[in-house]
């Protein structure tokens, strides 16, 4: 299904600063009407996709049903010109948030660099903020308090900074959870 000039500029946000890519001009060099050819290199209903839930935290239906929900075009384009179709943008999305991957590890599964599949996450992130940002429900006090707390933790447990409050590569560090007992320091996520 080809996607003509005037869809083309919708597959950005609907509104938002430029630097987000949020709405663009078309293309000079391509006509009005012109054919998007995306270059697909992934299959979700492939028979490799049968562990979708773990992947994704969704079956294969609900990725689907996400896609439609979130009222994306059929080919998503970013501002760098990285296309890709909406099912796989949200994959994207749905790997990146359902466990602490980097997009280095995506690579493989995805068929595309780290910095494209930045670009594409990226993308879609700023896509459904800005388009659903009036319903997005986020209490930044009780943010700041856990943030505050955990900071705390850290830094009792001996670290020389007072401002760490989690560790980017993911990792448990047994010492920096509250235990449920008093006086022990375990990490209770098994």
């Amino acid at each position: 299904m080809g996607v003509g000039a005037e869809q083309w500029t919708t597959c950005s946000p609907p509104a938002g600063p430029e630097r987000r890519g949020a709405v663009r001009a078309p293309d000079p060099l391509r006509p009005p009407g012109a054919t998007i050819i995306p270059d697909i290199r992934f299959n979700l209903a492939s028979p490799a996709d049968a562990n979708a839930e773990k992947e994704f935290r969704f079956d294969v239906r609900g990725v689907l049903e996400l896609a439609r929900l979130f009222e994306l075009p059929e080919f998503v384009i970013t501002s760098e010109r990285d296309k890709a179709h909406k099912t796989e943008a949200v994959c994207i999305l749905l790997a990146r948030l359902s466990y602490p991957n980097r997009n280095y590890d995506m690579m493989q599964r995805f068929g595309r660099s780290p910095s494209a599949l930045s670009r594409l996450f990226s993308h879609i992130v700023f896509y459904a903020y800005d388009r659903y940002q009036e319903i997005i429900y986020f209490q930044k006090r009780v943010c700041a308090e856990r943030i505050q707390m955990y900071c705390d933790v850290v830094h009792a447990c001996g670290a020389p900074m007072k401002n760490v409050f989690g560790f980017i590569d993911g990792t448990k560090i047994p010492v920096c959870r509250p235990s449920a007992r008093p006086g022990k320091k375990e990490n209770l996520q098994k």
